[in-house]
């Protein structure tokens, strides 16, 4: 069986009392989509919600702003990115779950246009986790049930054996780490479950490597439909072969190329990694 999955985390320097900094990984939100197209979301409750809130960076200023903002301007990526529409999923279930009449409908559409912004603060955020998050125990519980383990599917070191398990992401390493402290790291791990993510970025960038592209050449052939492999005999004298990276930037502007729709939602862009995975097989 095949599983796509991703995840939001947090990265930051954990502080202990009484000891030094360390370096810590915290799960956010986890969805799973599998070959039969089942689906598994869930959000945690267990982050260090506070720190998340106010994680930072300097954003680079250009032209005039670099008078007002000499040293860069503090930027709160994840807080934008990844808190705020999570905040937006739990604020729209919140409001489903009382409202009776067509207020909600007007409400959903007044939170896509942004109109309810000024809503989003830490206190509403964190209310609402504690409210619609999970614990990372209860999560590693219900992904457990989704892939099934040893302990609930009665046959299951033979299924493993015929029809080994994998699981795909994109740009996957921190995935793969968020995945393990699940279950409490690698001693814990279960039982069949593959030790590593399948990297479908790395997929790509192998497979157009392999193709031979010209550098400067549509490969794009409107008169078939389809994606056009240059071969050996359509070169020309002069022609130049394309870099890794012209093939990506030409390959992604594709219309079958997958679109990330709601990104930084992790069910909606392990979605998108299955997608990926169909196209990267059919270049």
């Amino acid at each position: 069986m095949k599983y796509f999955i991703d995840t939001e985390f947090h990265e930051y320097k954990k502080k202990p009392l009484f000891s030094k900094s360390i370096d810590t990984i915290e799960l956010i939100s986890i969805g799973i989509i599998d070959s039969d197209n089942r689906e598994y979301y869930a959000i945690s409750k267990d982050f260090d919600v506070k720190e998340a809130w106010n994680r930072w960076q300097l954003e680079t200023q250009s032209g005039d702003m670099r008078n007002i903002f000499p040293e860069g301007k503090k930027e709160y990526w994840l807080r934008e990115n990844v808190l705020k529409p999570i905040w937006r999923e739990c604020l729209l279930e919140s409001e489903q779950e009382w409202t009776k009449d067509g207020s909600y409908e007007r409400f959903a559409k007044g939170l896509d246009k942004g109109e309810f912004d000024s809503l989003f603060t830490f206190k509403s955020f964190k209310k609402l986790i504690n409210k619609y998050g999970k614990t990372n125990e209860q999560i590693a519980k219900e992904v457990k049930d989704f892939i099934g383990t040893k302990e609930t599917v009665s046959n299951w070191d033979e299924v493993i054996r015929l029809r080994p398990h994998k699981i795909y992401g994109y740009f996957s390493a921190y995935d793969y780490v968020v995945f393990s402290f699940l279950f409490g790291g690698m001693e814990s791990y279960p039982q069949g479950y593959p030790m590593l993510f399948i990297d479908l970025k790395q997929m790509l960038d192998e497979k157009l490597d392999g193709l031979r592209w010209l550098h400067g050449r549509d490969i794009w052939s409107n008169a078939h439909n389809s994606l056009h492999k240059i071969g050996k005999g359509d070169s020309q004298k002069g022609d130049v072969l394309a870099t890794l990276n012209e093939k990506l930037k030409r390959v992604t502007k594709l219309d079958e190329y997958p679109k990330q729709t709601n990104e930084h939602n992790a069910l909606a862009d392990a979605k998108f990694n299955l997608e990926l995975y169909n196209f990267i097989n059919k270049l």
